[in-house]
């Protein structure tokens, strides 16, 4: 009997350790394999609700421009200081308030950067701190008003007024807009030897000719599946996009913000990227068109081409002028080239790949020799092709066919 006891006791054995080492390494194994997989399901469902936001907001888009008077697509840029006050004027403010999306609660999900670097200006600046031309009476409106607003109240004080009365009502984003959407063109002037210049820093509404209208989407020589509209944004600058006071309830001081929208026409000068000037010709005297025989860069001719005088019509000024788009950041996705969400002009939603890791998308600016550490990009790869997102300045067709006659 013992022995029989014995025997059983013997083949109910535990592990060895041997065989516990080998399934701790498949356990280990299966975690590797799975929990990149798992990551890899969580972004994609974070980036498809991402795209969704884009399209709810471009059909939000066209529903405001159909009431609007202008056929505009939007009243401006979310940006207190250029285009006034955020409850009343720019993209934010429309869709909230036709009804059309709530744009706080459709934050990007992937950009772990919540809030907008025109929140500071919000938590400090004045209705008279207007910037590049910006009306004074649209920074003294609705909920920024100085009577008994957002602006009757001392810097360091209105964090809970902006956050009950806009910030959680729908007024904010971590989205940014491209230049066009928001200001369409160069506004000019002649310089007095017939020249046409910048009137303004072409970043304000009072250097451009405004926000974009149904008639340029439909008229414009670029198909609007190439017009972007709304992108990932990218992290604020360091000196300025730091939050400088507690948002009660939703973020502490010191955190980082993101921009608002693109800068807009700029040229590769040497290792940099300079933007437009009213230094900068625009239009020679006895020209046509501005910028109408540049060839914009691509993967195939990523320095682009200037035709210069072609046809008497154009004196070249040897610069390929194109968008700043370093407002947008490629945020989803892992590896060696993640992607950025665009929202075209024909309501589609584009994904931009970032191919040579530097976090932007660059429509071709081409450096001397390398780009300086601070200007973003890293070289001269080319993302953004004028085919799939129009890297341009102009997209207004045209009515001029003839130069001076005098």
């Amino acid at each position: 009997m013992k022995r029989t006891m014995l025997k059983r006791s013997a083949d109910r054995r535990g592990f060895t350790l041997i065989e516990l080492l080998v399934v701790i390494a498949v356990i280990v194994i299966l975690v590797a394999l799975l929990v990149p997989a798992v990551q890899r399901a969580r972004e994609a469902a974070r980036s498809a609700s991402c795209k969704n936001n884009l399209r709810q907001f471009g059909i939000g888009f066209y529903t405001f421009a159909e009431q609007d008077p202008q056929k505009r697509l939007c009243t401006g840029a979310y940006d207190f200081r250029r285009d006034g006050c955020v409850d009343t004027w720019g993209w934010v403010a429309d869709l909230v308030n036709i009804g059309a999306a709530y744009p706080s609660e459709m934050i990007c999900p992937s950009n772990p950067l919540q809030y907008s670097e025109k929140v500071n200006d919000l938590l400090g600046a004045d209705t008279t701190d207007g910037k590049d031309g910006a009306p004074v009476s649209r920074l003294d409106t609705g909920l920024c008003n100085s009577t008994d607003g957002l602006t009757s109240l001392a810097a360091g004080t209105r964090g809970t007024f902006l956050v009950d009365r806009i910030l959680t009502q729908g007024y904010s984003t971590n989205y940014a807009s491209s230049w066009h959407m928001v200001r369409s063109g160069v506004r000019t002037i002649d310089d007095g030897s017939g020249n046409l210049v910048p009137t303004s820093g072409t970043k304000g509404l009072g250097g451009s000719n405004g926000p974009i209208t149904l008639s340029v989407v439909e008229t414009s020589p670029i198909v609007s599946s190439a017009i972007a509209m709304l992108g990932d944004a990218a992290p604020g600058d360091a000196d300025e996009a730091v939050l400088v006071e507690d948002l009660p309830g939703l973020v502490s001081a010191n955190a980082r913000l993101v921009e608002s929208f693109n800068d807009g026409p700029a040229q590769s000068s040497g290792d940099n990227i300079v933007l437009i000037t009213t230094a900068d010709v625009v239009l020679t005297a006895g020209g046509v068109h501005a910028w109408k025989f540049d060839i914009l860069p691509t993967e195939n001719t990523p320095a682009g081409v200037d035709r210069g005088n072609e046809d008497g019509t154009l004196a070249g000024d040897g610069i390929i002028w194109l968008q700043d788009t370093r407002d947008w950041f490629a945020l989803h996705g892992a590896g060696s080239q993640p992607s950025c969400n665009i929202l075209m002009a024909d309501g589609s939603v584009r994904t931009f790949r970032d191919l040579n890791g530097d976090g932007y998308l660059n429509p071709g600016f081409q450096p001397a020799t390398a780009f300086d550490a601070g200007d973003g990009y890293l070289d001269g790869t080319v993302e953004l092709t004028k085919t799939a997102n129009y890297g341009g300045i102009d997209i207004i067709r045209s009515s001029t066919i003839k130069g001076s006659f005098e």
